[in-house]
């Protein structure tokens, strides 16, 4: 580890490595060791972070803090999840690569911003009370970008055995903006390697889905006028709720309206909502788009658990939605999966996460059943009333959702491709 990261336990409260997996945790992470061992999956899956993200650090008590990426970086060794998959060499993003999705003067802002620092702190607030920097939060945020873009690199390289991935970055980005960090996000990383993706490798459709329980507000903004990018977001929804954007009608503008597909939800889904949206709503409208690589933003505060979520998604909940996901992928565009950490404030719950989500992915590319464990059955999770799971009508409302969209994609008959997620049940 790099000696500068001795400092991150005292500056923010963080503690070592391992101080919150719990005994679930390393079940789930024993169990998946075990797996590994009985079966061949070496550099199928790649795998992309940098521990020099962990200093990027802020106030004591804010939510994004150095122990996140720690914790999922432990529960990925002692998994054996990390030394199975491909190890993807990190970099970090150029200038002229930011301004494929940001303005020149936000970029110079957040270069800046090293230097901003309270009076007594080590830190500054110069985008708002509540997305902080330090002197290494802009190579911190310039990694995160960068260890995507590497990911979608080396997934994108014929000599390469994977063609999919997931990078455990920090800070997060998709509530970054052409012009503006907001909500702890500095640089959208998404937003960058899908235009990186198509600049680079010609690619004409590429989709975004992002399962944060927090809309995805920048992104969503610097797509909708894109329709060579379908953005599909499925968040918690209220006006209270950050940050108050995401509902249904918004579905792009101009010649992309249909393109921006926001699926907004009440406090406490779980589950069966994510079923329900993957199998009705998500299947269909990527058969009738075609996406020749799918992106997701990753976060894990929908997890129960979680201190701002206050929803019930297991981390079961998100293999199988990695599971349908890369079915849609390896049916549609060669396997290209690329899934990118955003949000998720309990460690311990959002390194498990982590871990289902790439084992999902070995198991996938591999064709192979997960492991027997010996875990409390994760029971499916409906909302509180008013979203799809919890109502008889689920389907109908599903229904709404896409003729509202397929009204703008001009196409005819609904689910083609359920099947795809039937089969990963």
């Amino acid at each position: 580890m790099n000696p500068e990261l001795s400092v991150v336990g005292e500056t923010a409260g963080a503690s070592g490595p391992g101080s919150h997996t719990s005994a679930r945790a390393r079940s789930r992470a024993y169990a998946t060791c075990a797996w590994l061992e009985a079966n061949s999956v070496k550099d199928s899956v790649a795998l992309v972070s940098d521990e020099a993200m962990l200093l990027h650090l802020g106030p004591s008590n804010h939510p994004e803090r150095p122990a996140r990426l720690a914790e999922i970086l432990h529960q990925l060794e002692i998994s054996g999840l990390r030394a199975a998959c491909a190890n993807v060499p990190s970099r970090k993003v150029t200038r002229d690569e930011l301004l494929t999705a940001h303005t020149e003067k936000h970029v110079d802002h957040v270069f800046a911003s090293a230097s901003v620092k309270k009076k007594g702190k080590d830190y500054g607030l110069p985008f708002g009370p509540d997305t902080y920097v330090n002197e290494q939060s802009p190579d911190c945020a310039a990694l995160s970008a960068g260890c995507l873009l590497a990911l979608v690199d080396h997934c994108m390289a014929d000599e390469n055995i994977a063609t999919c991935g997931m990078a455990c970055v920090r800070p997060p980005g998709h509530h970054a903006s052409q012009e503006k960090a907001c909500g702890f996000c500095l640089f959208n990383n998404v937003a960058v390697a899908v235009r990186h993706a198509q600049k680079q490798y010609g690619l004409q459709r590429v989709a975004v889905v992002d399962w944060d329980v927090h809309h995805g507000n920048g992104t969503n903004d610097i797509f909708a006028e894109d329709d060579s990018v379908l953005f599909f977001s499925l968040h918690r929804y209220g006006s209270t709720f950050f940050p108050g954007t995401g509902f249904a009608e918004d579905v792009g503008k101009s010649s992309a309206r249909g393109f921006n597909v926001n699926v907004p939800l009440d406090k406490g889904f779980g589950d069966l909502d994510v079923r329900h949206i993957m199998q009705y709503l998500i299947c269909p409208l990527m058969e009738k788009f075609e996406p020749e690589a799918i992106f997701v933003s990753a976060g894990f505060d929908a997890v129960r658990g979680d201190p701002l979520g206050d929803c019930r998604v297991t981390p079961e909940g998100f293999g199988w939605m990695t599971r349908c996901l890369y079915r849609l992928a390896r049916h549609f565009c060669q396997g290209r999966l690329f899934l990118s950490l955003e949000g998720g404030y309990n460690p311990d719950m959002i390194a498990q996460c982590t871990v289902e989500c790439v084992r999902s992915m070995l198991q996938e590319v591999n064709d192979l059943a997960g492991p027997e464990m010996e875990l409390v059955p994760a029971t499916p999770c409906s909302s509180h009333p008013g979203t799809p799971a919890s109502m008889p009508a689920c389907l109908a409302g599903a229904h709404q959702l896409l003729l509202l969209f397929f009204e703008f994609f001009a196409v005819g008959n609904l689910p083609g491709l359920a099947f795809l997620v039937v089969l990963a049940g």
